[in-house]
């Protein structure tokens, strides 16, 4: 509400500097007053011959811009995974974006009519400011929660929906608000220079050859508003989007029909395991079975290769030496990892969900939330909660998980002492008769989940 005032406050200062300037100039071919612009608005208004060169331009304008939009997002994602499509493009956006748009429509000229001539200037205007955006976005994409996707078995679907799309939205919503203004100032000068009949330019020129200086105000402030208009449209319908996305619109209903089924807990066997970076040796010959339905614990001091070896039993890495042996074959695993892979756009239900889908309620991840001390938060963004919330969210969507075998590194860093005795309750609750991994520092967690300790 305050944001809005001050917006208003803002809007009659010009208003009135406005009305002020024409009063000082008192020359109403040069310069009209607000109110006398907003009268001839108003008398344009009922008229069909208005609403005609509205039609006229606004659908030449917007179909650029959709061109635009549209054309800049594929090429922007041919250049994110081909590179020489990248190198290719850059100059050609590059001369687009420094050329004046009087020059790109004098020369437009030449290819298009002139009934068509903003088409292809909105067009020009909004696909540089899309593929750059959107581009930025696609190189920014994480790849950890790809590999957080793929350890999951997250479906393709949803894995577009939650990993990829709620991470390239808000760089789509920005280039979209800025494309769609500048598509309508661009537009709108191309068919001043072409001057196409029954176009809102073809009205500006009029005015500015008859000296009709309330017309051209009144026509000017008719493409300010469609110019608003249209993009308030737009980003209402983006907005939406990104809700849909996020979860914040629940539109996923629990299929009793997909209930997770208890997996058979697995047994993992670590066979001369070594794993090298460089010169650096992390794991040499390692060799250790991880029993069936038991918690295994594996301490150490920092760069012991704790990390390395988790990510050796679930697939992650790749070892240099040896092997690993899981019975029963194609057993799933899931994973608390060292960061907690979260996507920051999507509620903390959501990215639960993203790997459950339909398999578990809504009151079940309510609940587990709930267990956890996050009552409540399930519908928020988990990029506005603390680093301890997004560790026991990541904790929770690991646990709810379809999964033979879990492992978990450092679940608990980053809570406090009580959250932390919360959390182990849950985990040891959830954990019992798993088969599970455990990375730690503290022989009290071990304790606590009553693990049998594995040293590196």
């Amino acid at each position: 509400m305050k944001k809005r005032l001050i917006t208003a406050s803002c809007v009659l200062f010009w208003l009135a500097l406005w009305q002020v300037g024409a009063m000082l100039l008192d020359q109403k071919i040069l310069l009209v007053s607000p109110i006398e612009a907003a009268v001839r608005l108003i008398e344009l208004v009922p008229s069909a011959d208005f609403w005609g060169s509205v039609w006229f331009s606004a659908g030449r304008i917007l179909c650029g811009f959709a061109l635009g939009l549209l054309t800049g997002t594929a090429l922007a994602i041919l250049a994110g995974k081909v590179r020489f499509v990248k190198t290719l493009l850059s100059p050609l956006v590059s001369a687009v974006k420094a050329v004046p748009v009087a020059s790109i429509t004098v020369l437009a000229l030449v290819w298009v009519s002139s009934r068509n001539l903003s088409v292809l200037i909105s067009f020009l205007i909004s696909l540089p400011i899309v593929y750059s955006n959107m581009l930025e976005g696609i190189e920014s994409l994480d790849p950890k929660l790809t590999e957080m996707a793929e350890l999951f078995h997250v479906p393709a679907g949803r894995r577009f929906t939650g990993v990829y799309l709620s991470q390239l939205l808000p760089y789509f919503r920005s280039a979209a608000r800025l494309a769609m203004g500048l598509s309508w100032k661009s537009g709108a000068a191309a068919e001043i220079i072409g001057i196409p009949s029954g176009s809102i330019g073809e009205k500006l020129y009029e005015a500015k050859i008859y000296l009709e200086t309330a017309d051209m105000f009144a026509w000017t402030i008719t493409v300010i508003l469609l110019s608003w208009l249209c993009e308030r449209v737009f980003l209402l319908l983006v907005n939406a989007g990104a809700e849909l996305v996020s979860g914040k619109i629940i539109i996923h209903r629990h299929n009793p029909h997909s209930e997770i089924s208890p997996a058979v807990p697995a047994e993992i066997s670590a066979v001369g395991l070594t794993k090298k970076y460089g010169e650096n040796t992390v794991l040499d010959n390692f060799s250790r079975t991880f029993p069936a339905g038991k918690i295994t614990a594996v301490m150490g001091s920092s760069g012991c290769g704790k990390t390395t070896l988790i990510s050796l039993l679930t697939g992650l890495l790749k070892p240099d030496g040896g092997s690993v042996e899981i019975t029963p074959e194609g057993t799933r695993f899931s994973a608390v990892f060292q960061e907690d892979r979260l996507c920051g756009n999507l509620t903390a239900a959501a990215n639960i969900r993203l790997v459950c889908g339909n398999s578990r309620s809504d009151e079940e991840i309510s609940k587990a939330l709930n267990a956890v001390g996050l009552a409540g938060c399930g519908g928020k963004p988990v990029r506005e909660f603390s680093g301890g919330m997004k560790r026991r969210v990541a904790l929770v969507r690991a646990l709810l998980a379809e999964h033979g075998a879990i492992v978990l590194d450092e679940p608990f860093k980053g809570l406090d002492e009580a959250t932390r005795e919360l959390v182990m309750s849950y985990c040891r609750e959830m954990l019992a008769g798993k088969t599970a991994v455990l990375v730690t520092h503290d022989m009290e967690e071990c304790e606590a989940l009553s693990a049998e300790i594995v040293t590196l």
